[in-house]
């Protein structure tokens, strides 16, 4: 059987900059491309291994409804210090879509809305 792996997630955005520098000020992006794709500015950037291309739209265009939904409803991100991960972001006057949970031993979330209504998860996971 063939061998998969994540190649890129990719969204679009009423303003691709604002998107990629939110990535970037927020998560540790960076970024690693900047091009025109099919007559569209496409900004690259890449958490850890995981490559996000951001692409401009009309921001006429809908945001993604409020879950649950189907199809993909958040990006997961793992972080290794949640306390000073939401520290961090309230730093930056992002605000966090509701209180940090412990959902088992060793695992606690939070859920933040991202540029144009993306639903970012951060994850914390701890030996139990």
């Amino acid at each position: 059987m063939a061998r998969f792996g994540i190649d890129h997630l990719h969204l679009r955005s009423a303003d691709a900059s604002a998107a990629a520098w939110f990535f970037v000020d927020n998560f540790g992006a960076r970024e690693v491309n900047r091009l025109v794709v099919r007559g569209k500015t496409r900004l690259v950037v890449a958490i850890d291994a995981l490559e996000i291309f951001i692409e401009e739209e009309n921001a006429a265009l809908p945001t993604p409804p409020a879950p649950p939904f189907r199809g993909i409803e958040h990006l997961g991100l793992a972080v290794d210090d949640l306390d000073e991960t939401v520290r961090q972001l309230a730093h930056n006057d992002v605000a966090l879509a509701g209180p940090v949970e412990q959902v088992k031993p060793g695992v606690r979330i939070a859920f933040l809305h991202g540029p144009d209504g993306i639903l970012i998860e951060l994850i914390e996971r701890r030996p139990a």
